[in-house]
């Protein structure tokens, strides 16, 4: 563990001796394609009150897979002490004990992950890996003409672009263009 990134030995002098504190940081910002998060400790005891945020971002037109591989945290059922919470855009879910829901995916580039840890019960935290999907977002360019006046000629160019975020049974639009060149 003294090898460890995450070791920072400190020196504290009370009177006539030392003591060596780890100060173990967690969360920041991960702009990767793929990766791995986890609890302090992990699967060791996570240690008490911490505030830990994840701010993951994937290329643009992409979405953030987030799998929770393995939860254990304080029990309770509205998540009150301990707990796991993912945030897209929106409020995605929050997690404690050892229910979760295996795979999230988010309605954007970005996922925020938070781990909150009260002052009381610790327990073996928590580990989850993300990666980019793709699959979820679809542009798609399409144009529909139709002859609704009878003095409209349609004999001239057109350039319409629809495009839109889908995912799950949600969807936003995000731009209408239409252009005509009459030649």
């Amino acid at each position: 563990m003294r090898d460890s990134p995450c070791w920072y030995p400190v020196e504290i002098f009370r009177e006539y001796y030392a003591s060596t504190v780890a100060l173990i940081e967690c969360g920041g910002d991960l702009n990767a394609p793929f990766g791995t998060i986890s609890s302090p400790n992990y699967p060791n005891l996570y240690p008490h009150s911490r505030v830990c945020r994840w701010r993951i971002t994937v290329p643009p037109g992409r979405r953030v897979t987030l799998t929770i591989n393995d939860l254990r945290l304080e029990e309770h059922g509205t998540c009150m002490f301990d707990y796991v919470e993912v945030r897209s855009s929106v409020f995605i879910g929050q997690y404690c004990g050892h229910n979760y829901p295996g795979t999230i995916q988010s309605g954007s580039n970005k996922l925020v992950v938070l781990f909150l840890v009260d002052h009381t019960v610790s327990r073996g935290g928590f580990t989850a890996t993300w990666s980019t999907d793709s699959s979820g977002i679809k542009n798609i360019s399409r144009c529909l003409l139709s002859n609704t006046e009878p003095n409209v000629s349609l004999n001239h160019k057109t350039n319409c672009t629809f495009n839109a975020i889908l995912f799950g049974s949600l969807y936003t639009v995000l731009t209408i263009n239409a252009k005509n060149d009459n030649q």
